[in-house]
């Protein structure tokens, strides 16, 4: 009796670890997708994704990796995933309609990715509708050139001074 208590103790123990690093690690198609899918930088790079986005196993791992950036607000998450697929630069070619004189549409353009955008934020917060993601998405992508400017003056306009001045 001891023998076979002692026995499921083990296979226990064994489980509990096998548990504990399948949770460490994201499942292999995660990570085969992180290891080809860097921010996107540049039209063509998103362009690319979204041609990518069309092989339906490519596209479900990339929204299981893309779960990982939600949090507990559906805009903060919505805003997380847009940062972890492309720059604010790339994004400031785009407005949600593209009814903005010389902006792409999200929506038509990128089909692919706003579904995959919508598949990400909507796992975590199921019962967001079409008008909060359309807000959070036009808002995001409504200030999206301004981060980019805010951005590139903070590392163009590096005060060559400040260095010799720290000097003591």
């Amino acid at each position: 009796m001891l023998q076979n208590l002692n026995q499921i103790k083990k296979e226990l123990r064994e489980v509990r670890v096998q548990m504990q690093e399948s949770h460490r690690s994201p499942p292999v198609e995660i990570r085969e997708v992180s290891s080809q899918l860097e921010t996107c930088r540049t039209l063509e790079e998103i362009q690319k994704l979204e041609e990518k986005l069309s092989d339906p196993v490519f596209r479900s791992a990339l929204v299981k990796r893309l779960e990982y950036h939600n949090t507990s607000k559906e805009r903060t998450s919505c805003y997380r995933v847009m940062e972890s697929i492309a720059t604010y630069g790339v994004w400031s070619f785009f407005s949600f309609l593209g009814r903005t004189p010389g902006k792409l549409s999200l929506k038509k353009d990128l089909k692919n990715v706003y579904h995959v955008i919508q598949a990400a934020v909507t796992s975590r917060h199921p019962k967001t509708t079409h008008a909060q993601m359309k807000d959070s998405l036009s808002v995001f992508l409504k200030n999206s050139p301004q981060r980019h400017r805010d951005q590139m003056t903070a590392v163009d306009h590096v005060d060559p001074l400040a260095s010799e001045n720290n000097d003591c």
